[in-house]
């Protein structure tokens, strides 16, 4: 969570009751599957009882939602609104997107956007597969960047001293194939660096192989795409088409974030 020490680049504080509402939404976005309030108030360190105006001004306009049975708390349909505008208006997403969706078309399987935030990658855009059995996913879920092949692209030209920093051991097991160590995650990405194709044997989770590239801007890393398919559907025909096609988007997302101007504030830049 933010220190509420911190300040601004112009050394002023932040603002304590704002920051207590982004605290909130970035404890939820956190465990969409809902926080109580003693969940909330444990994580942002903030009392109940000032913990609880917060939650009741939130849920009144819809920034978060209460399940009335369990009492938890969840992403209202207001924070989300916000947060799918931001993405929809950013030209260089939709221009990303565009490309995902002509890959789609091709491999027939789910293409997902994501950068780094913290250790954490967060899926920012995301292109379905047409088929009828696929990976369920969503914009805007965080998850821990040692078990996702969006992950490994992302962190694959950080030094390993830096990774370690990332994540404190040990690791949580999303699967029981996920990497038991930074000392695996580290090793796993430099194997994998010497194809430039970075992969996720169901890690994250069952039955889920991803395979992903990062791309870069001004030859630095600043997002990363990746093509999932179910473990049952990848043929050696398969992995071959995935691979043609994150190259093939690679050279191409590349191309455009080259286009766009550097100077802009986005969290592509």
């Amino acid at each position: 969570m933010r220190n509420e020490s911190s300040t601004t680049a112009d050394q002023q504080p932040d603002h304590r009751p704002t920051l207590r509402v982004l605290e909130v939404l970035e404890v939820l976005a956190q465990h969409p599957e809902g926080s109580t309030l003693t969940d909330l108030s444990q994580a942002a360190g903030i009392s109940k009882s000032t913990m609880v105006p917060i939650l009741r001004t939130m849920e009144r306009h819809n920034f978060i939602a209460m399940d009335p049975v369990d009492k938890s708390y969840t992403v209202g349909i207001k924070a989300f609104s916000v947060g799918s505008s931001f993405v929809e208006k950013v030209p260089v997403v939709a221009m990303l997107r565009a490309e995902m969706e002509r890959v789609v078309s091709v491999c027939q399987e789910t293409c997902q956007l994501g950068v780094l935030d913290g250790p954490d990658v967060l899926y920012i855009a995301k292109v379905d597969s047409t088929q009828s059995i696929r990976l369920i996913s969503s914009i805007g879920k965080r998850i821990p960047a040692y078990c996702t092949a969006l992950g490994k692209a992302l962190l694959s030209e950080m030094p390993a001293e830096a990774i370690a920093e990332l994540f404190p051991e040990p690791l949580n097991a999303f699967t029981s194939h996920t990497l038991g160590s930074v000392d695996e995650v580290v090793s796993r990405i430099a194997a994998q660096r010497e194809t430039g194709i970075f992969r996720e044997n169901e890690e994250s989770s069952e039955n889920v192989i991803c395979f992903s590239v990062p791309l870069r801007r001004a030859n630095k890393i600043v997002a990363a795409v990746s093509i999932s398919v179910l473990k049952f559907r990848l043929t050696a025909e398969k992995e071959r088409e995935v691979i043609e096609c994150l190259n093939s988007l690679r050279e191409n997302a590349e191309r455009l974030l080259e286009t766009y101007p550097e100077s802009s504030s986005l969290i592509l830049s």
